[in-house]
Parts: C-alpha cells; sequence; structure tokens
C-alpha cells in the first residue's frame, strides 16, 4: 500500500506545493460517505412509513423553537395533546436538528444532518485505520463496509428508523474517534479526537434510547484497555485530559433529565409492557440467510410475496467487515512472534483485548439477533430493545472494534508489508461487496421513495407543522397507563368525546387551548390529552381530583356533573427535571459548539501534517 508520505506536486504558479494527494484523497473521502445519501438529492423525497413521523418530529421542534425560542417538552397537536415523548425519546437528537429546522425546514435538516453523520463516520474509521492499521486501503474498506451497510441504510429508508440510524453511526463515531485518539501522536490533535468520542457517544445516548443501552454496554468494555493503551503509550497530555472532563462533564449533564425521568417514572410507562419477549420474525429477517446473505435481498418478498408491512427490512452483517477483521485477524496471527518495539509492549495488552472484545461482542450480538434461546434467557432485555434485529449494528461494531485492534497489533510487526497481495485481495473484494450491496440497498430504497410538498416539511412559505396521519400511533409508547383505571368498553362507548384545540400558526404554535363541553346528565368526558403524570387537567378553573379521573387506552377521561364545563390541559413537570432540562440544553449547546471546535482543530492538524 502507498505511504502516507506522498511528494507534494509543484503549484502551478510557483509559489510551493500543492498537495494534490491529500485533495484527491479528501474529495474522494468526501463522495465516499456521500453515496448512501443520493435519493436525497431529491428535496422532495420522503421514505417509507416512520420518516413521517420523524420529519414531523423535527418540523414541530424547529417551528416551535423559532416561534418560542425553546425547545418543547411535551408534544401538542390536533389529535393528541401532551405526547411526553421529548422526556424520553430523542430527548437531545430533535434540539439539535431544531437549531437547522428552524431556519431550513425538516426536509433539509435532516439531509443535513445525516450528510454530517456519514461524513463524521467515515473520517473517524478512517482516522483510526490510518493510526493503527498503518494501510490506507483497509483503512478505507472499514469505513466503506461501516457507512455503506445494508442495515444502516434499512434504517435511513425502509425502516425509516431515523434516530436509530442517526444513533448507531454517531455510535460507530464515537468508538472510533476514541481508537484514533489513542493511536495519536500530536496531544492538541489527540484532544480533539476525545472530545469528538465523547460528544458523539452523547448524541448517541440521546438520539435512541435501545442503541444507549447496549453500545453503553460495549463501550464501558472498551474503555479500561483504552486508556491503558492511551496511559501507556506516552502520548497522554493535559490537553486530552482536559478535554476527557470537561466533554464527560457537559455529557453528564445531557443526559441527567432522561436518566432523573426514567427512575422516577420507569414503572409508569406504557412501552416497557408493550413487549415482554422479542419482536422475533425467523420466516422475514432472524435467520442465517437474512443476517450473512452477501447482498441485500428481500426475505419477506421471496417467502410472502408483495403483502408485507415492511418492505425491503433487510438486516445483513456486513460482509465487507468481516473479510477486513477475518483479515486482520489472519495477519496478527502470522506475526504475533515477531519482535517489536519495547515502548508497544504495553500497547500490545490493550490492543489484544480490543481485539478479543470486539469478537466476542460481534458473537454475542450477532447470536443475540438469531437465537430465541438466548434472548428468552435475557428476556429483562426485551421491553428496551424490542427488535433482535438492532442488535446487527452492534455486531457490526464488534467486527469494527476487533479489525482496528488485531490490526494495529499485525501493523506494529509489518504484517501487511509481509501480506501485500492478500491484503489487496481483501480490501479489493470487500470494497467490491459494499459497493454493489450499496447499490441493491439504493435500488430498493428507490422503490418505496414517494414525492410529498408538505408545509412543515419545505425552507420556506407555510411552515406551521401540521400533525401527520401517522403520528397518532405512537403516542401512546409513552403514556402512563398505570397511574389510572381503565373505563371499561361499555361506559367509553357512552363517554362524550372532546378535543383540546392546538394553534398551528406564529406564537401559539403547538399551545393547547381550552375546550368546552355541556352535559345534559353526569358522564364521563374523554379528552385527547395523553395520560402522564406530569400532564394537568383543569375543570373550571380548579385541577380535576384523581379520583374523577380515568383512562380510555392512553387518553384522560375526567367524570362531570351535569351543565357546562370549560376544560384546559397544562403541562407541570417535576421541578427537579425541569431545571435539569433547561441546564441540558445549554450543555448541548455548549457541546455542539465543543465539537465544531475539536473537529476544525483535527482538520487542520490532519491537513498540514498527517499521521505517519
Amino acid at each position: 500500500m502507498p505511504s502516507d508520505a506522498s511528494p507534494a506536486l509543484p503549484s502551478p504558479r510557483g509559489g510551493g506545493a500543492v498537495p494534490w494527494a491529500r485533495v484527491t484523497r479528501a474529495v474522494g473521502l468526501v463522495l465516499a460517505s456521500a453515496l448512501p445519501l443520493v435519493l436525497l438529492c431529491d428535496p422532495r423525497a420522503n421514505f417509507y412509513y416512520d420518516w413521517h413521523n420523524h420529519q414531523w418530529f423535527v418540523g414541530y421542534f424547529g417551528e416551535f423553537f423559532r416561534q418560542h425560542g425553546a425547545m418543547p417538552q411535551a408534544l401538542n397537536a390536533a389529535q393528541i395533546t401532551g405526547m411526553p415523548q421529548p422526556v424520553f425519546y430523542g430527548w437531545a437528537f430533535y434540539p439539535s436538528l431544531a437549531l437547522i429546522s428552524a431556519w431550513s425546514g425538516a426536509a433539509l435538516a435532516l439531509r443535513l444532518a445525516a450528510a454530517l453523520a456519514l461524513g463524521f463516520q467515515f473520517w473517524a474509521i478512517y482516522a483510526a485505520g490510518r493510526r493503527t492499521l498503518r494501510d490506507r486501503g483497509v483503512s478505507f474498506a472499514l469505513a466503506a463496509g461501516t457507512g455503506w451497510g445494508t442495515y444502516l441504510l434499512t434504517n435511513l429508508f425502509n425502516r425509516a428508523a431515523l434516530t436509530e440510524f442517526f444513533a448507531t453511526t454517531f455510535l460507530a463515531t464515537a468508538v472510533a474517534f476514541g481508537i484514533a485518539a489513542c493511536g495519536e501522536v500530536r496531544r492538541a490533535t489527540a484532544a480533539s479526537f476525545v472530545w469528538l468520542a465523547i460528544g458523539f457517544g452523547a448524541l448517541a445516548a440521546g438520539a435512541h434510547p435501545p442503541t444507549a443501552l447496549v453500545g453503553g454496554m460495549f463501550c464501558a468494555g472498551l474503555l479500561p484497555p483504552a486508556m491503558y493503551w492511551h496511559w501507556r503509550s506516552g502520548r497522554t497530555g493535559r490537553a486530552s485530559v482536559g478535554a476527557a472532563l470537561v466533554a464527560g462533564g457537559l455529557a453528564a449533564l445531557l443526559l441527567s433529565p432522561w436518566v432523573y425521568a426514567n427512575v422516577v417514572l420507569h414503572d409508569d410507562l406504557f412501552i416497557l409492557g408493550k413487549l415482554r419477549r422479542f419482536a422475533y420474525f425467523p420466516d422475514r429477517t432472524e435467520n442465517w440467510l437474512g443476517r450473512f446473505a452477501p447482498f441485500p435481498h428481500d426475505g419477506g418478498s421471496l417467502l410472502k410475496g408483495a403483502e408485507i408491512s415492511t418492505p425491503y427490512a433487510e438486516a445483513q452483517i456486513s460482509w465487507a467487515l468481516i473479510l477486513v477483521a477475518g483479515w486482520t485477524l489472519i495477519v496478527w496471527w502470522r506475526v504475533r512472534a515477531q519482535p517489536v518495539d519495547a515502548k508497544r509492549i504495553a500497547s500490545d495488552r490493550a490492543l489484544g483485548w480490543l481485539a478479543v472484545a470486539g469478537l466476542g461482542w460481534f458473537v454475542f450480538t450477532a447470536s443475540m439477533s438469531l437465537s430465541r434461546t438466548l434472548e428468552d434467557a435475557l428476556r429483562w432485555l426485551a421491553p428496551y430493545v424490542q427488535f433482535p434485529t438492532r442488535f446487527v449494528s452492534h455486531a457490526n461494531l464488534g467486527l469494527l472494534v476487533a479489525a482496528l485492534g488485531a490490526g494495529a497489533a499485525g501493523a506494529a510487526r509489518g504484517g501487511y508489508g509481509r501480506s501485500l497481495a492478500g491484503t489487496s485481495g481483501i480490501v479489493g473484494a470487500a470494497v467490491a461487496l459494499a459497493a454493489v450491496g450499496l447499490g441493491l440497498k439504493l435500488t430498493h430504497a428507490a422503490v418505496v421513495s414517494e414525492r410529498t410538498v408538505a408545509p412543515q416539511y419545505a425552507w420556506r412559505g407555510d411552515r406551521a407543522a401540521l400533525v401527520t396521519s401517522g403520528r397518532a400511533d405512537a403516542a401512546s409508547d409513552y403514556a402512563a397507563l398505570r397511574t389510572l383505571p381503565q373505563l371499561l368498553p361499555r361506559i367509553a362507548k357512552g363517554g362524550t368525546q372532546v378535543s383540546f384545540p392546538v394553534g398551528d400558526q406564529g406564537k401559539r404554535f403547538g399551545v393547547a387551548g381550552e375546550a368546552t363541553v355541556n352535559l345534559p346528565v353526569a358522564g364521563w368526558v374523554i379528552t385527547n390529552a395523553t395520560i402522564f403524570r406530569w400532564g394537568r387537567l383543569i375543570v373550571d378553573g380548579q385541577e380535576a381530583p384523581k379520583a374523577s379521573l380515568a383512562g380510555q387506552d392512553f387518553r384522560l377521561a375526567v367524570r362531570l356533573p351535569a351543565g357546562a364545563h370549560t376544560l384546559r390541559w397544562a403541562w407541570q413537570p417535576d421541578p427537579i427535571w425541569r431545571t435539569l432540562h433547561g441546564v441540558a440544553l445549554w450543555a448541548l449547546v455548549l457541546l455542539l459548539g465543543g465539537m465544531a471546535g475539536a473537529a476544525a482543530v483535527a482538520l487542520r492538524g490532519e491537513w498540514r501534517s498527517p499521521p505517519e
């Protein structure tokens, strides 16, 4: 493989040298990271079902911030009032995109965020590979195998699980930047990588709770050997320690309201009782073909024809990563007895642990995604993770870490130099597999794409975020159903339905108004407010006593005497949570600002002095 010490070509103006090799490499990496997003170049393109819901979320947060200068703590819409999703779900992700969506609209905000996410992931993995593997080809193969992965793009286009797409991308980016920091010789750049690693880790946790839970367990196991490696290499400096302390503190503040809400309200949430076992579909994705087919295929259509609920929901483990990780392990084994610089002996122990941990995590998560027996043994995870396909991203991450750990140990002994032909062949095969898989996946995504122009998604004109038809489907997920008794069906059938009007323009946007009802006789009034401990129902100026309240599914109902009544819904969160929420938003702004500065420092260092 070519060395990074490529000679600079003379400038055509004669004023020094133009590093054309670096320019070409940078352009190639940018284009490679952007390839999966070619379908998003159409500004009117939308994709499968949940794409609309997430886009509505982004539009709502952006419009609320534009009108009120604050982020919403609960969601009020014409169909459902008082949805507490922002307390638990995407609590850092949607506010981050709102800063863009407030001026660009949701469609452009999502596209910019996706481009930044994949761009940073590609850079982080390539940077980690260059500092550990010392081989550009293998580094690129790892970045392509991750960024062009089938399941990653399934989450973007076909499942449209956008928060999971972003969270798994952020998690891989965080791990890669952490490994890059351990292998970096320049202390300023290492400190920048540390800040980026912590920042992206916090964003991953703040985007998708299941990814935070499973990925957090893996990262906790990686942290001790990474810190040992960094310390024994003699590269630890005040800048890295300072970056870790400041970024870590901001990350802790960012996560604090979510942690507090889960501790206080854990037993109330409907979503934790929604699934007692994993949603296992052996005839669709949970089978060996669905996990290890080298190319994307629509297993559901193959077995059931066109009548399937989620077309092209493919969840393959990346064969590009399998090939590269397998080859790095072979190279490491071949040269394990070769002498190495004494300074690297301590680092080798950490690298070996990273390789073993990554390989073990791959085996565990791949097995969890396929084995009903193993899933039943760890059933306590089911309410949090829900779908075994979610383990696929973690299996790919395990392969990435195994490749970087084993490859670094092998590279220190000249392993790739002793196996140039084999390395070139593996790199070519891995990139080719990833490219073919990417082409097929984009073809499948194009099939489910649709073109629409909705006002809440536009970058100009009427931007009031009106509720899409699918939004109410998830309104019950974070309802606190256990806090109130449920009305019997025959009683609910005779109740009076009433909805709180919600403003959709200007300063009334997202604000629930009053509702009136006139009862000929005493009876139950069923509102469109979500049952939640921090929601208050005000009847005729007084808070309704709990004894008069009940639930009709996830909606709040109240028993009222005959006559005319005025009803109002009010959001009154726990004072501790409200304080933590305000602090967390400022922590998010500071963390994002620090990440931007760290990226600028690291990019400047990369440009001026590439890694040896």
